[in-house]
């Protein structure tokens, strides 16, 4: 007796639709608000921390008190006969080594505490040394960007870079005393305009 032919089961027809290599859901937005395309791979732009040139004009005042006290130990040396030469010497080595270490190891405690980074998205800041926070700011919440050069930054090329942002926490985001800021700027300009001109903004009907 032949046996019945089995049907085969019906399959739905799917599409995929695809962006690129990597397939993304639908975009979707309420009225007014902003509707954001694909996101592309996030990947790293810069990273840093503060630079001991920042710290140059605190290291000159250092040194100027260190000459400072040297001048005063020599005055004194010759007023007395017990701080001789070689008494002198050791006196002013080791003020320099104490405050010389004291300020070094306070700018060292800074710039380990600190770490920046810059991705094709977001703004990094990282402080802390044996715990860590990290502060979060997305590029495409900057509406302007500025840096700021004292007397001592234009000469060695160490500056202040400040984002102005929407974020209702952190309306200025700070990165403090690193090297070239001006490149810095011009990255974050550079995303600003990328990030923005892949945003359709929907009008209230």
């Amino acid at each position: 007796m032949a046996q019945p032919h089995s049907q085969p089961p019906s399959q739905a027809s799917t599409e995929i639709v695809e962006t690129g290599s990597t397939p993304f859901p639908p975009a979707t937005a309420s009225a007014g608000g902003p509707v954001e395309t694909a996101p592309s791979a996030e990947t790293e732009l810069w990273a840093g921390r503060i630079t001991w040139k920042h710290f140059a004009a605190r290291i000159g005042w250092c040194a100027a008190g260190n000459v400072a006290f040297a001048v005063i130990v020599v005055m004194i040396a010759k007023r007395t006969d017990w701080l001789t030469a070689g008494r002198g010497w050791l006196i002013f080595l080791g003020a320099l080594a104490v405050s010389g270490g004291f300020v070094g190891f306070r700018i060292g405690l800074v710039i380990l505490s600190v770490r920046y980074r810059l991705t094709s998205q977001r703004l990094f800041i990282e402080r802390g040394i044996l715990s860590r926070t990290t502060d979060q700011t997305e590029l495409i919440r900057v509406d302007d960007v500025r840096f700021h050069q004292s007397l001592w930054g234009r000469m060695l090329n160490v500056g202040t870079v400040t984002l102005l942002t929407t974020d209702a926490t952190d309306r200025e985001v700070v990165i403090a005393g690193i090297a070239r800021p001006q490149e810095i700027v011009e990255l974050v300009r550079a995303r600003m305009r990328t990030l923005r001109g892949k945003t359709v903004y929907v009008e209230n009907i």
